[in-house]
């Protein structure tokens, strides 16, 4: 993760990401895009729903993660 975010803030940030587009991507764009992100996500009020699918897909990166960083 970049910069000294603890991990449950870059989550959210994650998620945020997640709502909008659908995927994750690497650290760096999610930090880029989330103050633009939650400009878009404040006033929609079905927002929450984007977030199926999240928890899984976080799983699985982190999982990845690692397994990158430890083999």
């Amino acid at each position: 993760m970049i910069g000294g975010n603890s991990s449950t803030e870059f989550k959210d940030k994650a998620r945020v990401f997640w709502m909008v587009k659908g995927y994750l991507p690497d650290d760096r764009t999610i930090e880029s895009a989330y103050p633009g992100y939650v400009k878009r996500l404040w006033w929609n009020e079905e927002a929450y729903l984007r977030a199926d699918g999240f928890e899984e897909a976080w799983q699985k990166r982190m999982l990845n993660l690692f397994w990158r960083e430890n083999i």
